[in-house]
This record gives C-alpha cells, structure tokens and sequence, in this order.
C-alpha cells in the first residue's frame, strides 16, 4: 500500500478524541489525492474511488475501477503455438490478469499483471489464428479487445538449399547456357534455343543421350526436384527421327519396343508414308525385323534366347533418313516368365481432386509390364478413376476424386504371366478444400463514406495457407466486393453512399477456392 493509502487508513481508524478534525482532515486528503471523484464534493468523499493497491484492513466505502478493454493483441507465430501479449487499455483501472483466447477456439492462456505474454498451445502448424484478451482486476472484467494480427503456426523453417540447372545448347556454335535455381520442385523453364531445321526433342543427362540412348530423359516443362545441381544438354533430331528407344521382356520369345519420334519443327508430325523398321540382331547377326508406321510400342514375337539388340530405321517418300544411331539391349525371354511379386505401398502426394501416385516393383517374382493404381475411402470403397503405369516402375493420377476427401491408394502389377496381389495401403492422404467461413466480428464508421471491417480467420484453412479476403457490401441486390490480403483483420471498405444502409459479408479464399460467406451484419454508413 502506498504513502497515501497508508495515510488515508490512519485518519480513517483514529481516536473519537479528534473526529470532526479527522473527518475534515480525511476530506482534504481525498480532495488532494484526487479520490472524491470530480469536483470533490461532500457526497463523494462519502464513497471515495481508490485507484492504487487497495489491501489494507481497515479501509472501508472503497470502489476498485474495472478495467478498460485492453489494446489489441500480438501474437508471434511458434512449433503448435503462438506467444500473445497484451498491455492495459487507454481507460479503466489497472488490470491484474488478462485471459487470452484463440479465436473460435476454446484455446486460452492467462497473463498475471498490468501486462505480458503467454502461450496459446495446442494449435494446428500452417492454419492462421488471431486472438483476443479481456482484463480482470476486483472490480470487474473488461469487454472484449479487438483482434490480433493473423498469426499462423509452424515448425521452426529450415534453410533450403538453393540448387542450379544449367541448361546447354547440347552442340558447338549455338548460343552456350541459360541457368535456373530453386529449392524446392518447380517447372523447368522453357527451350530458348533453336537449330535450323532440327526438332528439340527434350532435355537430358548426357550431351549426346538421344544417339546412344543413355542418360536421363526431362521434357520441357518437366517438374524438377531441385534436389541437387544438375547439367542439362539439349537434344535435337530431324523430323521424324526416332529416339529413346527402350525394350522390355514380356513373355518366352516375346519383346515389347517403345520409341518416340521428333516433331517438326512447328511441333506437328509426319503421318504419310512414313516406315519404321524394328530391327533385332544377335551377336553382329540379323534375327528378324518388324515394319510400323508411328511410333509407340510394338510387340516383336518368336525371338530366340540369349543378349539381343533393337534399333530403328526410319524412311519417309522413299528418302532413307540415316539409321536411328540408338541401340537398346536386352534378355529375351527366358522359357517361363514369372508373374510379378506384390508391390511395396504406393507414395502419394495430394492434389485438387486427384492424387499422384508413384509405384515400383516388388522384392520378387517377375518384372512387372504395367500397374493398376486405385484409391479407397476410409471405408474400404473404391473411389474416383484408376490410372495405368506402364513399365516397371512410375507414376499416374488418380482423378475424379472429392476435394476434402480422405483416401489411401494401392496398386497391382502384371506382366503376361499374370498379375500380382494388391500392394498394402498407402498412408492416407486428404485432399485440400475451401477454407471454412470466417468470423465477422465488428462494423464501425471510418469516415463519411468508409466503414471499418473487423473479422476474424476461419477454424480451418481447407488443407491449404488462406491466401486472402473479399468483403462484400450488399445494399439494394447490388454487391460491392473487395479484396484484401491473407494478413488482414481490420479493414476500410468504401466508398459507399453515405447514409444508406448496407449489409456485410466476409470470405476467405486459398488456392482451392473460396469459402461461403460469414455471418451477414448491417450497417448505416456515416452513423
């Protein structure tokens, strides 16, 4: 208790001898210390205000002052938590605690003292909150303070490292190199560089992987990882050239070859009078050749056993072309082919109304020639459209499938022996929606024609970072929407009519879509 209080306990609790003087003397004391209220008047020493610590006994017609409503909160974003301070408010007593509480939540924290932090726990990692505080002392609770900033969980970030694509003209004399960098997975950039008439074919590993049919194939556009630095080389052919040419083993005697073929230079292809020949030999020595008249795979039957090669020879009008200088080896078939063994589970990523799923081949049985790749409810039911990967390993998409949903994939791999058991499930995986609707807490006059919109995030974010708000303002069928960003809690929309009434509405949006509207308040513009 401070020198004032103590004073005023020691006039209070005096002898009888020298009342009237210690009533006087009490009354001047109140007046001085500003504790009769306004004007100092008789009545009101008769109930003085204490604005201090008011613990003593002895002290008694006292009224502690409630406190004010609290600034707005700030919130600092950490691991399922956000740490939130509060500060006293411009008005009312001073506050003794404050409770803070996550907004649309039952997620709460305390502050002891006229300010300080907490933390708000148990929050979900990548989904936006904002917070408020009510204060507390003996005289009461506080009304309830504006929102916070928008403050969204997370786990401490890493520091990704940033990898470079060098891209190279893949021949002397063309423009040398362009780079690209990143650290996580991205669309390689476009094909910049241009050969006469020679067709681009694609991007590889090897400077020269289109002719010997090494290195590792990416198509313009193709998605890279940014895992690691890497040298890609551009690869050209004339129209109509065959390329990548691979070969699996399908059966006893039995061999499926796939090529693709350049474009032309505008991207179309040839389709008149246009051979290719599949041609198999064996120790230097021709076996058997095939003619087709686009590219693909071909199946070439009754092949004896041992090492052969595949290659392709393309003719157009009667012009031989030089010989595709690309040569592929493989086993034929052995007398039995075993079926495929089960497959280890599917990996999975999400997407907007599919999944993307990337299988492999199992620890035993036979190479498998294709997959069958399907999803599942949490209930065991089939669900969406199945996809196919042929080969022995790689990915397709799962589509048709409901945004918000949850879903596990399995896959079976064939080969012309037969196909293999259902691989175990994959871990599920829930595909992302529209974020809920959020919160719209508060409508008040900015200026003539602009009024203040205060709202709060929605409980949940879809499965994706909201990316920004439209608040709408409805007045006769007639909508005037704006857009504002993710951070936004506390927004001006105008210009409206000044005096006319309008009706208020919040979304949220992420990359998915937009949410439904929040709860609809009504307002009077320059009230």
């Amino acid at each position: 208790m401070g020198a004032r209080t103590r004073r005023f306990t020691s006039l209070a609790t005096g002898s009888n001898t020298t009342k009237a003087a210690g009533i006087a003397a009490l009354c001047a004391v109140m007046l001085l210390a500003g504790c009769g209220g306004s004007g100092g008047s008789a009545s009101d020493a008769s109930t003085p205000v204490i604005r201090g610590d008011v613990a003593e006994a002895g002290v008694s017609g006292t009224t502690v002052i409630a406190p004010g409503v609290p600034a707005a909160p700030t919130g600092a974003a950490g691991d399922g938590k956000v740490t939130v301070t509060v500060a006293q408010g411009s008005s009312g007593g001073t506050p003794a605690t404050y409770t803070v509480t996550a907004v649309g939540t039952s997620k709460t924290c305390t502050v002891t003292g006229a300010t300080g932090s907490c933390d708000v726990t148990g929050l979900t990692n990548a989904t936006p909150y904002t917070f408020t505080a009510t204060a507390t002392n003996e005289g009461g609770t506080s009304g309830v303070s504006a929102p916070s900033n928008s403050v969204t969980p997370g786990a401490a970030a890493t520091t990704a490292t940033v990898r470079t694509v060098t891209f190279e003209s893949g021949y002397a004399g063309l423009p040398t190199i362009y780079t690209q960098t990143g650290s996580s997975p991205a669309a390689l950039l476009p094909n910049t560089f241009r050969w006469g008439s020679m067709s681009f074919l694609g991007w590889n590993t090897d400077r020269y992987g289109h002719l010997n049919n090494t290195g590792e194939w990416f198509a313009d556009r193709a998605e890279y990882s940014f895992a690691s630095d890497i040298v890609l080389y551009a690869q050209w052919g004339e129209p109509g050239e065959p390329y990548n040419i691979r070969a699996q083993v399908q059966g006893p005697g039995k061999v499926d070859v796939t090529f693709l073929t350049a474009p032309n230079p505008d991207g179309t292809y040839y389709t008149d009078w246009v051979v290719y020949e599949l041609v198999v030999s064996k120790s230097v020595l021709f076996v058997s050749s095939k003619n087709v008249n686009a590219p693909g795979t071909h199946s070439l039957d009754n092949l004896p056993a041992g090492k052969l090669r595949f290659h392709v020879v393309h003719n157009r009008k009667y012009r031989a072309s030089r010989p595709a200088a690309v040569v592929v080896e493989a086993s034929a078939a052995s007398a039995t082919v075993s079926a495929p063994g089960t497959p280890p589970a599917p990996t999975v990523v999400a997407g907007t109304a599919k999944i993307t799923a990337t299988v492999a081949a199992g620890t035993s049985g036979g190479t498998p020639a294709s997959y069958t790749v399907k999803a599942y409810t949490v209930n065991g039911t089939e669900a969406g459209t199945s996809c196919t990967v042929t080969g022995a390993s790689g990915f397709c998409d799962v589509t048709a499938l409901t945004a918000g949903s949850t879903y596990t994939v399995k896959a079976v791999a064939k080969n012309a022996a037969g196909d293999s058991g259902a691989s175990v499930a994959s871990s599920p995986v829930t595909l992302a929606t529209v974020p809920g609707a959020p919160a719209l807490t508060a409508l008040s006059r900015r200026s003539k024609t602009e009024v203040w919109v205060t709202y709060s995030a929605p409980s949940s974010n879809g499965g994706k970072p909201i990316t920004g708000y439209t608040v709408t303002a409805t007045r006769n069928g007639v909508d005037i929407t704006q857009s504002f960003p993710a951070e936004a809690g506390r927004v001006s929309v105008g210009p409206l009519t000044r005096y006319a009434v309008y009706t208020f509405t919040v979304r949220a949006m992420n990359s998915v879509g937009t949410s439904g509207p929040s709860n609809a308040n009504t307002f009077r513009v320059d009230r």
